[in-house]
């Protein structure tokens, strides 16, 4: 992976969902963890964790 200047990015909250119920089939189907250039590791980063407070942003907090 250095070599190539590439990351593994793992979303171990979308790979949780999946483990607790998806089929083999579904969880194929989502892979939790992508291979990134390094120099998109950041912006990548951001596109997860603006997925998530998306997410949240509709949520109940009460």
């Amino acid at each position: 992976e250095a070599a190539r200047g590439v990351v593994q990015l793992k979303d171990l909250i979308l790979g949780a969902k999946i483990a607790e119920n998806a089929t083999l089939e579904e969880w194929k189907e989502r892979p939790s963890q992508v291979e990134v250039a390094r120099d998109d590791l950041v912006a990548e980063v951001r596109k997860i964790l603006a997925a998530y407070d998306e997410a949240y942003d509709g949520a109940d907090d009460g």
